[in-house]
């Protein structure tokens, strides 16, 4: 993985992660898994807040191109 995503994942975990009982990287308000749309979105927001530019899932298949090291 790239350093510089796995710089914001680590800003991401410290920030907004919760523990669950699933290990879930996006899991609901109850700690289970979240409905694929709802992923979609929380990723957006996350994305966003990290200040990195809109992205869908697929590009994390190749982050290495995107974000190279």
């Amino acid at each position: 993985m790239p350093e510089a995503l796995a710089k914001w994942l680590r800003i991401f975990l410290a920030s907004h992660w919760r523990e669950n009982e699933e290990d879930l990287l996006f899991s609901n308000s109850k700690g289970k898994p979240m409905q694929r749309d709802k992923v979609a979105y929380k990723l957006q927001d996350t994305l966003k807040a990290l200040g990195v530019e809109k992205a869908a899932f697929h590009a994390f298949m190749r982050s290495d191109t995107i974000y190279p090291s």
